[in-house]
């Protein structure tokens, strides 16, 4: 049997990044232009980041389950409101709020 070298272990470890980031972001941006469900989400934090803008937190319950995101703060938004926010349905955790796409990609019903 082959021994795992420390080495070994890194590359792996740095494949599994790159392949989860590419899914999240690439491939997760297509299925959920083509696929995406839509729900309603309450904004309920403000962030802060280094030379970047304000962000505000989300949070959505599917199936009884909290899911959670970012949505770039903007003079309009405020803590308590609501967003609509485009989710993949087998994994809640990909999701992007509707402002992320291009007007006229996705049509939403956020009312529920």
């Amino acid at each position: 049997m082959k021994k795992l070298t420390i080495g070994k272990i890194v590359f792996i470890v740095v494949i599994l990044i790159a392949l989860y980031a590419f899914f999240n972001s690439i491939l997760g941006d297509s299925i959920l232009k083509n696929n995406g469900k839509c729900t309603k989400a309450i904004l309920y934090r403000e962030t802060y980041g280094g030379k970047t803008k304000p962000s505000l937190g989300y949070k959505f319950l599917i199936n009884g389950k909290e899911y959670d995101g970012l949505v770039v703060e903007n003079k309009v938004l405020k803590i308590g409101d609501s967003i609509c926010v485009v989710y993949i349905e087998s994994f809640p955790k990909i999701n992007r709020p509707l402002t992320y796409f291009d007007s006229g990609d996705l049509q939403c019903d956020c009312k529920k």
